[in-house]
């Protein structure tokens, strides 16, 4: 054979060689089950095969295995969490997801009542395997009787507090009307709220029932945990084909608990501290004998009582509480913290603003000649120096000049606790903000209800810089002419009770809860006003405020 025939042959095979292996990878790509490059990504959720699933809508149920077949592979999430039967069933079922397939299994002993209309809802429990799309508002019905209910009934539930939307909460319907059936019995019928706070309780039979919207916390359908958040009507609701299209609307809160004593401390002399479930911000404080005075301070659950008495012992009244107090020796004062003073002001202050300092024990006396505020000039005159009532904050105000830095500064043993300590030396640099560096703030309060009572708190930071109330008036307007120029919240409760704080509703006593709205606004610009527009509307509308600059 010639070398020339030779190569020829050879380069015909190789030819061929790479003609098998480009077949052989496309054919084996063709088969993998892997993601094409270039493709679309799936986003849609999985759609159930009615022709080979359990028949939906059944009338004459009998008890039996629900098998739903779907076009695509699937898991089954959360399914305790997500499914939930209407009316409930006495015993878990079993639900399970294979391949394409979700099979709903009642539980052996599981008795299903006689003509009624079961709805079971899947939530988002049933989601494609690939991509995760869930399959949301899927049911499956059915009747043990020889109809179907057809009626529903609608609603949305908000949060009292801050009136946003709330989901995963469960619509209980009780067609049994007494008061304490949400404590000791399963409702009729249960849903849940989705994303935007809204439900809809479809398959539901023509009755009187009674409504609560409830967290479940334990997840046992019923109202047994003071911790678990509820909002429910004030009246029992009709449904029928003439009120069934009309939403309903829940405000919940979590009720206010009784304030209880879960600890005390009072090994130190001088200090008892006692540690609340809630704040004990309401709690009333005496002692017996009564003329040992109790100066009580508040942080987070904690209330700090302070006392100086040569007596052995004593008893604090607080509210319905009673606390024995043993007193350590006065020799064990040296072990308490050191006593001092801290900025309670931020370095800007404006001219009418009083000057802050805090105390970590309440504060006896002072010496004035030690405390000295000086300008850029000199030691200023008459400052006046004031205590809050619990003697742990010390007031300075003066007419301050606008523009103007001061400095204070207090000498060592100047001001003198109740156990007769003293400072050491502190002193602050502080600035009075001049009127073209503040800020203006005009707010309008517009489609109030005239007939309710409300408290505007004005915020900085975490403090209340002011507070008004109005009624009687669908409109109000109040003005800020200087303001330090930052961000500030309003916080507007309807106070129902005119007490100046937000109440929580309860239940057993059928009160609502008080509703709250809260707006932050920009920061404010210096030297211009800003016109802030509140609106209160008894609607869904969610955002409720505008802000303009001019």
């Amino acid at each position: 054979m010639s070398v020339r025939k030779f190569n020829s042959t050879l380069i015909q095979q190789l030819y061929l060689i790479l003609v098998v292996i480009s077949l052989c990878m496309v054919v084996f790509g063709c088969a993998s089950t892997g993601e094409l490059i270039g493709g679309s990504k799936d986003v849609l959720p999985p759609k159930i095969d009615s022709l080979l699933s359990t028949a939906n809508y059944q009338t004459y149920f009998k008890k039996q295995d629900l098998n739903l077949h779907f076009d695509e592979y699937i898991v089954v999430k959360d399914a305790y969490k997500q499914i939930l039967v209407s009316p409930p069933l006495q015993y878990l079922p079993k639900v399970t997801g294979r391949g394409k397939k979700v099979k709903f299994s009642f539980h052996e002993d599981e008795i299903l009542r006689n003509d009624v209309t079961y709805t079971i809802n899947f939530g988002e429990a049933i989601v494609d395997f690939r991509e995760g799309n869930k399959l949301t508002n899927f049911s499956y019905v059915f009747s043990t009787g020889a109809e179907l209910d057809s009626l529903s009934v609608k609603g949305m539930v908000l949060d009292s507090k801050t009136s946003l939307p709330l989901e995963n909460v469960q619509i209980l319907l009780y067609d049994v009307l007494y008061d304490s059936v949400v404590v000791k019995e399963r409702p009729y019928y249960a849903v849940k709220t989705d994303k935007t706070g809204k439900f809809i309780c479809s398959n539901i039979k023509s009755d009187t029932f009674k409504f609560l919207a409830l967290a479940d916390n334990n997840a046992n359908l019923k109202y047994d945990l003071e911790t678990e958040k509820i909002g429910f009507l004030d009246s029992l609701v009709f449904i029928d084909d003439s009120t069934q299209n009309i939403p309903l609307l829940f405000h919940m809160s979590t009720p206010k608990p009784k304030s209880k004593i879960l600890g005390k401390n009072s090994k130190n002399f001088g200090v008892v501290e006692l540690t609340y479930n809630i704040s004990p911000d309401s709690i009333a404080v005496s002692s017996e004998p009564k003329d040992i005075e109790i100066f009580k301070e508040i942080v987070g659950d904690s209330l700090f009582l302070y006392y100086y008495t040569k007596l052995d012992s004593f008893t604090l009244i607080l509210d319905k509480d009673t606390v024995k107090v043993k007193v350590p020796p006065t020799d064990q004062i040296a072990k308490l913290k050191k006593f001092n003073l801290s900025s309670g002001s931020s370095n800007v202050i404006l001219a009418g603003d009083s000057l802050v300092l805090n105390g970590n024990f309440p504060v006896k006396k002072w010496e004035k000649a030690g405390i000295i505020i000086e300008d850029t000039i000199g030691i200023i005159d008459n400052i006046n120096l004031s205590l809050s009532e619990n003697k742990m904050k010390i007031f300075a105000s003066a007419e301050w000049r606008s523009d103007m830095s001061y400095t204070l500064v207090i000498d060592s043993g100047s001001v003198v606790d109740i156990f007769d300590r003293v400072n050491d030396s502190f002193d602050l640099a502080f600035q009075v903000l001049p009127n073209n560096k503040t800020s203006g703030l005009n707010l309008n309060f517009v489609n109030f209800d005239s007939t309710k009572h409300y408290r505007i708190n004005i915020i900085r930071g975490n403090q209340i810089i002011d507070y008004f109330t109005f009624n009687n008036s669908s409109t109000f307007v109040r003005k800020y002419k200087s303001l330090i120029p930052e961000s500030y919240t309003l916080e507007i409760i309807e106070d129902l009770n005119q007490n100046g704080i937000w109440d929580a509703g309860n239940y057993w006593k059928k009160t609502q809860p008080e509703k709250m709205k809260i707006t932050k606004t920009e920061k404010l610009d210096i030297n211009r006003e800003s016109d802030i527009s509140v609106t209160w509307k008894e609607d869904t509308n969610i955002s409720n405020t505008t802000n303009k600059k001019k």
